[in-house]
């Protein structure tokens, strides 16, 4: 528990963390208290007394209204999230909210209004959660919002202005669906000569039985990535035609791919782009 405490400094620490390792310990606990030396027992429980201090104080600590960890932004989710819930929802009302880059925010959003709908979206440097591998196509046609995290803001758009992560609605008046979709090349060699331009074909896929109605521009483009969040994008993007894409179609494209001019190992990621998403990549994407 000390160390989780003080990684909580560090970084945002989630409680569940512990859950998968509490059977071993009990087991070896119990094991070492049975068999232990008295030296172990009583350094044991000394150690037993210290972590049930520190927990109680930390609760105590967290129900203050003035507490000291209201200073320290990885526990803004405690002390804000519940009024940034009710600004957002004030401010949409029942109409669902996407999200970019964040597992917390439709989480925190939906614990507060379980009725609620709320997705994300992960760009490229961002990884995937349970929020952007759902069928979004439940929401296709709908209005929904965008949220965009940020301290800038705009005229012309609303800005949700509050101390845990504040951020712009932008409206997207017809939802298009797209994490039934899967972008993938026909045929790829694995060596490339650097700063080079190859033809390559595509095949775009839809994965489920149920069409996709493109109601904003959807297009592909690519990225080779050096590390996380460190990669080189395409400089084109490639429109994908037809106002739908029906269920279980499959569909070529072709485009030009150019590699980086540094040689060097690469991974090559598809994603694609529609409506205002202009850097979100959908879940299904091909690497």
């Amino acid at each position: 528990m000390i160390f989780f405490l003080i990684s909580s400094f560090k970084n945002t620490v989630e409680a569940h963390w512990t859950l998968i390792a509490v059977p071993s310990f009990m087991t070896l606990f119990m094991s070492l208290i049975i068999s232990g030396t008295q030296k172990y027992q009583r350094l044991f429980q000394k150690f037993a007394v210290a972590n049930i201090t520190v927990i109680l104080l930390a609760r105590v600590l967290f129900l203050m209204p003035q507490s000291p960890f209201i200073l320290i932004r990885h526990y803004y989710p405690f002390f804000y999230g519940k009024q940034w819930a009710e600004t957002l929802h004030q401010a949409v009302g029942d109409t669902p909210v996407i999200f970019e880059n964040s597992y917390v925010l439709p989480s925190l959003y939906t614990y507060y209004y379980p009725h609620a709908r709320a997705l994300d979206y992960n760009t490229k440097s961002y990884r995937k959660t349970n929020y952007n591998l759902e069928n979004d196509c439940e929401l296709s046609g709908q209005k929904v919002w965008h949220y965009q995290i940020t301290n800038e803001r705009r005229p012309s758009l609303t800005y949700i202005d509050t101390k845990y992560n504040p951020g712009l609605l932008h409206p997207v008046e017809r939802f298009t669906c797209v994490n039934t979709l899967k972008v993938s090349p026909v045929e790829l060699p694995c060596n490339l000569k650097a700063g080079t331009s190859y033809p390559l074909q595509l095949l775009l896929e839809n994965k489920s039985d149920q069409s996709v109605t493109l109601y904003n521009d959807l297009e592909v483009d690519y990225a080779f990535f050096v590390g996380k969040s460190d990669f080189i994008n395409s400089t084109e993007s490639y429109k994908v035609e037809g106002p739908v894409i029906a269920g279980r179609q499959k569909s070529n494209m072709r485009i030009h791919l150019k590699t980086p001019d540094q040689p060097g190992k690469y991974k090559l990621l598809f994603s694609l782009k529609t409506g205002i998403y202009k850097e979100i990549l959908p879940a299904r994407s091909t690497q």
